[in-house]
């Protein structure tokens, strides 16, 4: 679609885009409406041809109507300063080539006045052709837009121009007035000079005063929008309400000023600070409190002793408490490291049997040691060995033997249980066993001759080697 130009007064040309072609079809197919409906001739026959009442007119603030046999006329009613007004004639837009069939070209202005336009083709000074509406061309007049139509002697060859002369309306400014393309409206605002709507309200306006109450204070609103507050008083409170305001009730509380007479043997009162040190320093056991912990017991008598409580690695030895060195290492001793040796649950057991486990918690115990055995990683002495064994179903009392097999040729006993509970322990930790790195260990367990046989056994086992 080509782009529009146009002529200002200062003879500059501006490039305008021109109006989509579907606009056109439209504006035709509207024309053609409007020109198929009844005129306004044949519609005052039909009314003059009808038996009806004799028509009235009324007048209201915006029309005035006259009425002449059935004529009916309507005048817009405006102030003496008009509004709406002529502001413009002879103005001239300027379309240079190519002007084609079917294009819409916006004009300058809107609300052009169609009885004054006049449309021409020239080249140069010299007119080639006027255009005549309705069959070169379309004019729409709110919103200023001229359509060519289909066989339009206004098509332009290279060099042509079309000239399009006409008047139009505009609006004062300051009016409340705006012309667009759906015709004229009021223009609302908030500036001085556009309109308000009708619902607007003013700065100092305000609504009708509602009253509302809170936990403290009910608000009430009366005639005049007279609002009153008053504070809620509970009545089962310590509160009470006069004339002259609200107060404390009398006798609820002392005054600020009171005074407490001090306590004597017979008389309860206040305590002097004399009397209070005194208190804190007697002692009655009866009165004092005290609470163990994991490291401090303590014994009340006529006195209160607090004695420390030894844990693993620590020993009481009369007169203090000392470092076990059987279960620490001392400064300068060789750093030791711990193995342990396990296997998988055990369903069953056979009466006098010998059962291995060590390197595998997933292994199933059994009488085969180079199934279980594992390497001693570095060369030391065997300290202390700590066992623990878990009963799924408890057995009788017999003594259960186990002990630390060293290369499937010596046996070193580490203690004897009973597996008729769960768990059931072994701490040995008075053991010397040397072993030197490269030999290989396992756990042996033989299991007396049962009265009740235990099951779902797993023997654990853990060796401290310095």
């Amino acid at each position: 679609m080509a782009d529009l130009k146009e002529t200002t007064a200062a003879g500059v040309q501006v490039n305008r885009a021109a109006v989509n072609p579907k606009d056109v079809i439209r504006k035709q197919e509207h024309d053609a409406d409007m020109a198929a409906r009844p005129t306004s001739t044949s519609v005052a026959s039909s009314i003059g041809a009808v038996a009806h009442s004799p028509v009235t007119v009324e007048n209201s603030n915006s029309i005035d109507l006259t009425l002449s046999g059935q004529s009916i006329q309507a005048d817009l009613r405006t102030t003496a300063n008009t509004i709406i007004q002529d502001a413009g004639t002879g103005f001239v837009d300027q379309f240079s080539d190519p002007v084609r069939e079917g294009d819409a070209y916006g004009l300058s202005k809107q609300s052009v006045i169609r009885s004054s336009m006049a449309v021409e083709r020239k080249s140069g000074v010299t007119l080639l052709y006027t255009g005549s509406e309705g069959t070169d061309y379309l004019v729409d007049e709110p919103s200023g837009t001229l359509y060519i139509l289909v066989g339009s002697g206004l098509v332009t060859n290279v060099g042509d121009v079309v000239n399009v002369t006409y008047d139009y309306r505009e609006i004062d400014d300051g009016s409340g007035l705006v012309i667009d393309e759906t015709g004229a409206r009021v223009d609302f605002g908030t500036a001085h000079n556009q309109a308000a709507r009708g619902d607007h309200r003013h700065e100092n306006d305000h609504f009708s005063a509602t009253g509302g109450s809170t936990d403290t204070v009910t608000v009430t609103v009366g005639g005049g929008q007279v609002v009153k507050a008053d504070v809620r008083i509970d009545p089962s409170g310590n509160i009470d309400e006069t004339a002259a305001g609200i107060k404390v009730k009398d006798n609820s509380f002392a005054t600020k000023n009171h005074t407490h007479n001090l306590v004597t043997g017979s008389t309860p009162g206040f305590m002097s600070s004399t009397d209070k040190t005194r208190l804190d320093t007697l002692w009655n056991e009866e009165t004092q409190q005290f609470e163990n912990t994991s490291t401090v017991h303590f014994t009340i008598g006529s006195t209160a002793k607090a004695d420390v409580q030894c844990g693993v690695g620590l020993k009481d030895v009369g007169n203090g408490v000392e470092v076990d060195f059987s279960l620490v290492q001392a400064k300068g001793e060789t750093t030791g490291y711990t193995l342990i040796l396990t296997g998988a649950v055990l369903g069953s057991t056979a009466n006098n049997a010998d059962y291995y486990v060590g390197a595998d918690n997933g292994e199933v115990p059994s009488n085969s040691v180079s199934d279980h055995d594992v390497i001693i990683p570095r060369s030391g002495t065997i300290t202390r060995a700590f066992m623990k064994t878990r009963v799924g179903g408890a057995g009788s009392s017999e003594w259960v033997v186990s002990k630390l097999r060293v290369n499937d040729t010596a046996n070193t006993i580490i203690g004897s249980t009973f597996y008729d509970t769960s768990p059931a322990e072994i701490d040995n930790h008075g053991m010397s066993l040397a072993v030197t790195a490269g030999d290989r260990i396992a756990l042996l367990t033989t299991t007396p001759v049962w009265d009740m046989s235990p099951s779902d056994i797993q023997w654990w086992c853990q060796l401290w080697i310095q």
